[in-house]
């Protein structure tokens, strides 16, 4: 029987998790591993502990995982064993990510021994998502359910199908692959209705952010090389967040801005900056005695830049280093602020302060994706009791 671990994602939070088992699992020879990821790379020095072939890399540029797919349906025609393969996945992404190699396997189910997935939360949008799916009637729920097991069972049957409602159809794999669940926030779950989506989601994992100071010395510096950072690089920042106490404020981006909103972005950030980490702003908050860190998103590079040139004060994390890595290394936080995001749900609610949501109030501004996002992140994160609301803001409150 012939093995394989193949690991796809466009982002990061997924990433991070796929190296916690890939490291996990590092005694393993006999398995082959694949890797298309769009934000790391696999070092060769990781590469060649591994017998040749063992482990394959993927660049993914602008999600194209065709040369993947490729090797997928060669190996599944040409194998000389039964197949035992699994698929880590991107949830946000899944269906795009899956939309062909799902009929390479229906199409071939006798070649494999084993065939299964795992999927993992992109971020905070799954958080979101849940909240949203919560509020469904719980009879409509049932019958969404329903109709939705009726298309995965025609999908493996290589029908071609039309999928309704695709946030809702992610999380019913499992009633037709063995499936699991990697997620940023699983009490959702038992909200409203969902304890009926639950039942059908097979095994269900928290996201584990501390999962790092478990490991040896061998495999921190293993989950360094990995993640392309030098600890070293960093060291006088975790010193200082250590000797003193520390605030950080996280920056955003959005994918896909137009020209004229680039500086609207850019002035939403001056002024958060402005009203969070300077004494005269009004949601300074008495931090005299703070350090103040700004952790700019990685596709926001002149904009982080230009916070760079114009605030002094602030201690400039590097754009490579994923907040999340930074806190694995130990970091010391005492407060965050900022634009809010996934790491809302992997830190202590008690140092979470004042945070910025790309929307509005008014009913009549949701009508875009982003802002409908954002505005339901907010309130997943208050009715799970992570923020409070007078630290809620949203955008126009810094413009």
């Amino acid at each position: 029987m012939e093995k394989f671990e193949i690991y796809i994602d466009f982002a990061t939070i997924p990433t991070l998790n796929y190296f916690y088992h890939f490291i996990d699992n590092l005694n393993d020879k006999d398995t082959t591993r694949w890797f298309a990821l769009s934000r790391f790379e696999i070092p060769e020095n990781i590469i060649n502990i591994f017998p040749k072939g063992k482990v394959i890399t993927y660049k993914v540029v602008e999600h194209n995982i065709e040369k993947l797919v490729e090797d997928f349906k060669h190996t599944v025609y040409n194998c000389q064993s039964k197949l035992d393969i699994r698929l880590h996945i991107n949830l946000f992404h899944s269906l795009e990510i899956l939309k062909n190699i799902i009929f390479i396997y229906a199409n071939n189910r006798d070649k494999f021994e084993n065939f299964s997935f795992c999927f993992y939360d992109d971020g905070a949008e799954g958080a979101v998502t849940l909240y949203e799916l919560s509020k469904l009637d719980e009879v409509n729920l049932v019958n969404s359910i329903k109709e939705h097991n009726e298309i995965l069972n025609n999908l493996v049957k290589c029908q071609n199908v039309r999928v309704h409602n695709q946030l809702l159809f992610r999380y019913l794999w499992n009633n037709v692959i063995r499936t699991s669940y990697c997620l940023c926030n699983t009490s959702l779950l038992d909200k409203g209705c969902l304890p009926m989506l639950k039942k059908q989601m097979g095994n269900i994992e928290l996201m584990n952010f501390n999962k790092f100071h478990s490991f040896s010395d061998y495999q921190k510096d293993m989950m360094a090389s990995l993640l392309n950072i030098k600890t070293n690089d960093i060291h006088n920042i975790i010193n200082l967040s250590k000797m003193y106490k520390s605030t950080v404020l996280l920056g955003t981006t959005v994918f896909n801005i137009s020209e004229d909103s680039i500086p609207v972005l850019e002035n939403i950030h001056f002024n958060a900056i402005k009203e969070m980490t300077l004494p005269e702003g009004r949601f300074f908050n008495n931090k005299n005695d703070h350090l103040f860190f700004y952790k700019g998103h990685p596709h926001a590079k002149e904009l982080n830049n230009r916070i760079k040139e114009n605030f002094e004060h602030l201690i400039i994390i590097p754009d490579h280093i994923a907040f999340e890595t930074l806190l694995l290394l130990g970091f010391k936080l005492d407060s965050l602020v900022g634009f809010a995001g996934t790491i809302l749900f992997g830190v202590p609610k008690d140092i979470i302060s004042e945070q910025i949501f790309l929307t509005k109030s008014e009913e009549k501004y949701r009508n875009s994706y982003l802002f409908n996002q954002q505005y339901e992140l907010s309130r997943s994160l208050l009715s799970l009791g992570h923020i409070k609301e007078e630290n809620v803001h949203f955008f126009d409150d810094f413009l």
